[in-house]
């Protein structure tokens, strides 16, 4: 299993003040561990109907096995607020994941 959040939307070339007030959407739980391993993509982005929900791009994974991402029966979360959701990852052309609800 490998879990993610995102933060509030930001941009770098946002002032000063509204990069200080980026925060995540959640707080993980305190006895999360993320897992790293080899993997075959370079990043990772929020898309489609998952991104309608996040509201920004970039994930945070915060928790379980990063290598679920080429497991093509992945069990991946996004945790938001208002919820947990199904995922599924892909590769696009450029070596990206793309997380998009599943």
């Amino acid at each position: 299993m490998l879990r993610f959040s995102t933060t509030t939307p930001f941009c770098v070339h946002d002032p000063l003040a509204t990069l200080l007030n980026t925060h995540p959407l959640i707080v993980p739980p305190k006895d999360c561990h993320l897992r790293n391993g080899e993997i075959k993509g370079n990043n990772a982005y929020i898309v489609g109907e998952a991104l309608a929900l996040a509201g920004f791009y970039l994930p945070c994974f915060f928790d379980g096995d990063i290598t679920e991402l080429d497991n093509p029966d992945g069990k991946i979360f996004m945790v938001l607020p208002s919820g947990t959701y199904r995922v599924h990852a892909h590769l696009d052309a450029e070596n990206n994941y793309l997380l998009d609800l599943a």
